[in-house]
């Protein structure tokens, strides 16, 4: 492909926009795990296809893209496929739609500044990866709940587990951590706490949706945390105090009030 031919990001956006609603469309007619398998890697060669088409930094890396919009692509799938409450299938539909487009949008037209591009468009794959993850956990706790494969409960917590330390030891690399001792060590004690954690959440009387979100609330803050106190500035806890606080209070609201308990 001759490299002077590029599709601007907005008109790419677009287009992926339209390829995001003919792929929900289609994916309310699937019929078979084969299906809904083909559907999946027909998304992303699409969104690889895309990506392609479009200009982007010499100094960062198509594949992290498509890598986030993979993760994001299997969580937001298992939500559509397994959510029952029709204002949170709508969200997530919308969410499927938009979510991938304006990642594509945020793309500069040609060489830019890291400074402006960088950041932004980073915490916007991070968010992905973050929904991605919980519409995984959606669907991990779904299968349990319908009991769709014939195993045991604790190998589905140990599958979460790895799933989330793969997920945290990604994205400090992302946030550029280095992979030292304390790095692994880290991921080794990150492996421990999800599967506790996962195990104590199978214990709730909570439906898959609720167990899900709990998962990711929990993941996403504790990983914030961790990244903190892995840079050499270390945790602000005077700066950080209220942000643990409010999502304390809002995290036993969740789970106290908004929970859909079985």
């Amino acid at each position: 492909m001759p490299k002077n031919i590029s599709m601007h990001p907005k008109l790419a956006a677009a287009v992926d926009a339209a390829i995001s609603l003919i792929f929900l469309w289609a994916l309310a007619k699937a019929g078979s795990w084969w299906f809904i398998t083909g559907w999946f890697l027909a998304r992303l060669i699409l969104w690889a296809l895309v990506i392609r088409l479009v200009y982007y930094p010499k100094e960062l890396s198509r594949g992290r893209h498509i890598l986030s919009l993979a993760v994001f692509s299997l969580g937001m799938t298992s939500s559509l496929l397994f959510m029952e409450w029709q204002p949170a299938w709508l969200a997530a539909a919308l969410v499927f739609i938009f979510f991938p487009a304006f990642s594509i949008w945020m793309l500069p037209e040609s060489a830019v500044s890291l400074v402006l591009f960088y950041k932004p468009h980073l915490r916007w794959r991070f968010m992905m990866s973050v929904l991605g993850l919980a519409g995984i956990y959606i669907g991990i706790w779904a299968v349990i709940s319908f009991q769709i494969f014939n195993l045991n409960s604790f190998y589905w917590y140990l599958i979460t587990a790895v799933i989330a330390t793969v997920a945290a030891g990604w994205w400090w690399k992302e946030y550029k951590i280095e992979t030292g001792k304390r790095f692994w060590t880290w991921l080794g004690i990150w492996f421990l706490l999800m599967l506790e954690y996962a195990w104590v959440v199978g214990l709730l009387p909570l439906g898959y949706l609720a167990s899900g979100l709990a998962l990711v609330w929990a993941w996403y803050v504790l990983w914030l945390m961790v990244r903190f106190w892995m840079t050499p500035e270390g945790v602000l806890w005077k700066k950080q105090s209220l942000f643990l606080i409010v999502n304390l209070v809002l995290y036993i609201l969740f789970m106290a009030l908004a929970a859909r308990w079985k």
